[in-house]
C-alpha cells in the first residue's frame, strides 16, 4: 500500500491499494495522519486532531499542562481567573495573594492554595465552582467563601477567624481543624467546633459529619444548636465522630471532648434538632455543672427533638467533677437510643423527661420511644415522665469502692411521676459484690403503669423492686436469677402498702431473696418453705407472687397466716398431728376446726380479712 499525493487541482491524498481507498482534503493545518480502526471500511484514515493541552507543530506532537501561579500575575487572584477564563487550568495560589472584587471561579477551573498560600478576600465575596484544593495555605477576609464544587483539605486550619464559609459543596466529611481546632487538652475549641456546626447548619450546607481526630478537644462555652425560629427543626442530620478506644473505657489516643466553661448545660445543649448522631466519642466534663448533655424544646412554640442516637459514646466526668445534675439530660425527646456505651463519674446518669413544675411552665416534658443497648450505668436513672422505655442487655453497676455511689440506681423522682411501659430485657443489676451488709435498693418506682423484667440478673442489692402506687398497666417479672445473699433479709420485690396493681410473678431462680408486703399476685407452685415449730400465726410473705407449699412442722395450733394477699393461695402439708382453727381468721369446709395428721394437706385462698378452704385431702394414717 502507498499514499500518494496526486496532481490534480484538489491537492488530495489517496491510498494507492489497487486504485480505491479513502480521499483526505488538504486540512489547512498541519495535521498527522492518523488511522481510526473503529471507522467504517475505507474510510479508515482521518487527520488527527489536538485536543486539550495538546498541539502540532510541523511533524512534531506537542502536550502542554494548562497551569498557572498566583505569584506570575502580580499575586492579583481576581487578574488570574480573569486571564485563565474559561480554559481548562489549574491555578496553584504560592503566595499571598488578594483580591480587589468579588470572584467567582468557573467549574473549569482548579484551585489548589499551597503550603504557605493564601487568599485575602479583602471583604469581596469569593466563589469557586471548580475543583478547590487546599494543601496547607488558608483563605480569610470579613467576607462569604462559596463552595459549590468538591473541596479536598486535611486535617488542618484552612479557613481563617473572619471568613463566612457556605455553600453546597461535594465532601465526605468536615474537620472542626479547618477552623483552628487543635486537639492539645489546652486550647478552646470552642470557636472552631461552632463554626462548623454552622457550616453544616440551615445557613451552610444542611447537613454533614463533623469528624474529631486523636486528643482532647477543650470547649470553654456550651455547644447550644438552637432552631433559626421557633416552630422549626432546622439543624437536621448532622454527625458528630470521632476515632473510639481500642477497649471499653480505655479512651488513649482516641477522642475526647472535654466542657470547661461557665454554662450550666454543660458540653452540648441540643434544642429542636432532628438526626443528631454521636459515635465513637468521649464526652467529659472538666468542671462542676448541672448536665454534660441536654436534649429537649425550652417552650411551647419549639417542637421536640427527634431522632438523636449516640453509639460508642463515653459520657463522663472526672473523680474531681461530677455534674450536678446528670451526664445525660433528656426531656421533649422522641426516639433516643445510645447502644454500646457507658456512663462514668455522675451520682446520676441519666434524667428522663421532666416535670411541668420544672419546665417554666412547658407543656409536655415526656421523653419517649427511647433504647438503651448494652450500656454500663454507675449513676442512677431517673424517670420524670418518661413513655416507652427499653433497656436490653445493660449493666446497673454501683462503685465497687468502699462507698456505693448512688441508691436507689433507678428511681421515679418527685413531681408527676408520670411513667408508662418500661421494660428491663437481659439486664444485670448489680451491687457491690462482697458487700457483707448491703443497704442499698436498685429499682425504686411509684406509680409506673406497665413494667416488665424478664432475663435479668440482680445480686447484691438489700431491695431489688420496691413498688409502690399505682401500677394499673401490671407488672410481669419472671425468667430472673436473683441470688441477694449478703445482708438481713435481702427482699427481691418489696411492695408497699399502696401499690394498686396486679403482679405476674413467673419464675425465678431464688438463690437468695424473698417477696414481701401488700398487692395481688399471680403465678403457680414453685417452692415448699417450712413455718417455724411453735408460730400459731406464721407469715405467708415468701408465698406472694407464687401458689406456694409450706410444711407445718410443729405442733402448735394454728389461727392464722399473716401478711398474706388478696387473692394469695397457699398449701400447707402437715408433718405431724396439728389443729387448723376455724371461725375467727380461717373459715374452713363445714365450720369445723381440722385435725390433721402427718401427709394431710390444706388449701386456702386469702380474701383480703379472712382465708377461706377451697381444697384439703386427709393422706395421713
Amino acid at each position: 500500500m502507498a499514499i500518494n499525493v496526486d496532481g490534480d487541482s484538489n491537492d488530495a491524498v489517496e491510498i494507492g491499494y489497487g486504485g480505491t481507498g479513502s480521499q483526505l482534503t488538504d486540512p489547512g493545518a498541519d495535521r498527522i495522519l492518523f488511522w481510526d480502526d473503529s471507522a467504517a471500511a475505507g474510510s479508515n484514515m482521518t487527520w488527527l486532531a489536538p485536543g486539550t493541552g495538546l498541539s502540532i507543530t510541523a511533524t512534531t506532537l506537542n502536550v502542554t499542562w494548562p497551569i498557572a501561579f498566583t505569584s506570575g500575575y502580580s499575586s492579583d487572584f481576581d487578574a488570574a481567573v480573569v486571564a485563565i477564563g474559561a480554559t481548562p487550568t489549574t491555578l496553584y495560589v504560592d503566595d499571598a495573594t488578594t483580591m480587589s472584587t468579588n470572584v467567582a471561579t468557573p467549574a473549569t477551573l482548579t484551585t489548589i492554595v499551597l503550603n504557605g498560600g493564601s487568599i485575602a478576600t479583602g471583604g469581596n465575596a469569593l466563589t469557586t465552582n471548580g475543583l478547590l484544593i487546599m494543601q496547607g495555605g488558608t483563605i480569610d477576609g470579613a467576607s462569604t467563601l462559596t463552595i459549590n464544587g468538591p473541596l479536598q483539605a486535611g486535617r488542618y486550619q484552612i479557613f481563617g477567624a473572619s471568613i463566612t464559609v457556605d455553600g453546597t459543596p461535594q465532601m465526605d466529611v468536615i474537620y472542626p481543624e479547618w477552623w483552628g481546632a487543635v486537639p492539645d487538652g489546652l486550647t478552646d475549641c470552642y470557636d472552631a467546633i461552632s463554626r462548623a456546626i454552622v457550616f453544616v447548619g440551615p445557613s451552610g450546607i444542611g447537613g454533614g459529619e463533623i469528624s474529631f481526630g486523636r486528643g482532647t478537644y477543650i470547649v470553654g462555652t456550651t455547644l447550644r444548636i438552637v432552631p433559626v425560629s421557633d416552630g422549626v427543626t432546622d439543624y437536621n442530620n448532622i454527625a458528630f465522630s470521632g476515632l473510639g478506644p481500642g477497649s471499653p473505657q480505655s479512651w488513649d489516643n482516641a477522642t475526647i471532648l472535654k466542657y470547661t466553661g461557665a454554662g450550666e448545660y454543660g458540653l452540648f445543649d441540643l434544642v429542636s434538632v432532628q438526626g443528631i448522631h454521636f459515635r465513637d466519642l468521649k464526652m467529659e466534663l472538666g468542671i462542676a455543672k448541672t448536665n454534660l448533655i441536654r436534649i429537649g424544646a425550652e417552650n411551647t412554640t419549639q417542637y421536640s427533638s427527634w431522632h438523636v442516637t449516640f453509639d460508642r459514646v463515653g459520657f463522663g466526668g472526672s473523680a474531681a467533677f461530677k455534674p450536678t445534675g446528670a451526664l445525660l439530660h433528656a426531656y421533649n425527646t422522641l426516639q433516643l437510643r445510645i447502644s454500646d456505651s457507658y456512663f462514668q463519674y455522675g451520682a446520676t446518669s441519666m434524667i428522663l423527661g421532666e416535670n411541668y413544675a420544672d419546665q417554666d411552665g412547658l407543656a409536655g416534658g415526656y421523653i419517649g420511644r427511647a433504647v438503651f443497648e448494652n450500656i454500663l450505668f454507675t449513676g442512677d436513672i431517673e424517670f420524670r415522665r418518661a413513655i416507652n422505655i427499653i433497656f436490653e442487655g445493660c449493666q446497673f453497676a454501683e462503685n465497687t469502692g468502699a462507698t456505693p455511689a448512688v441508691d436507689p440506681m433507678i428511681i421515679t423522682t418527685a413531681g408527676d411521676k408520670d411513667t408508662h411501659g418500661v421494660s428491663f430485657l437481659g439486664c444485670d443489676f448489680y451491687g457491690r459484690y462482697g458487700d457483707a451488709t448491703p443497704t442499698k435498693t436498685a429499682v425504686d418506682l411509684e406509680d409506673v403503669e406497665g413494667l416488665v423484667v424478664s432475663g435479668c440478673s440482680m445480686q447484691d442489692y438489700l431491695i431489688g423492686f420496691d413498688l409502690d402506687g399505682a401500677i394499673s398497666g401490671g407488672v410481669k417479672i419472671g425468667g430472673n436469677w436473683v441470688n441477694m445473699h449478703n445482708g438481713t433479709n435481702p427482699i427481691f420485690i418489696k411492695v408497699q402498702s399502696t401499690f394498686g396493681g396486679e403482679i405476674d410473678y413467673g419464675y425465678n431462680d431464688m438463690s437468695a431473696g424473698a417477696i414481701t408486703n401488700n398487692a395481688t399476685l399471680i403465678s403457680d407452685l414453685r417452692v415448699l418453705d417450712a413455718f417455724t415449730d411453735t408460730d400459731a400465726t406464721p407469715s405467708v410473705s415468701s408465698g406472694i407472687g407464687k401458689h406456694k407449699a409450706f410444711k407445718l412442722t410443729g405442733t402448735t395450733t394454728i389461727t392464722d397466716f399473716d401478711e398474706g394477699a388478696v387473692g394469695q393461695i397457699i398449701t400447707v402439708l402437715a408433718s405431724s398431728n396439728i389443729t387448723i382453727t376455724d371461725g375467727t381468721n380461717i373459715f374452713l369446709n363445714g365450720s369445723a376446726n381440722f385435725d390433721m395428721v402427718a401427709q394431710d394437706t390444706l388449701t386456702l385462698l386469702y380474701g383480703g380479712n379472712y382465708w377461706y378452704e377451697t381444697a384439703r385431702s386427709a393422706n395421713g394414717t
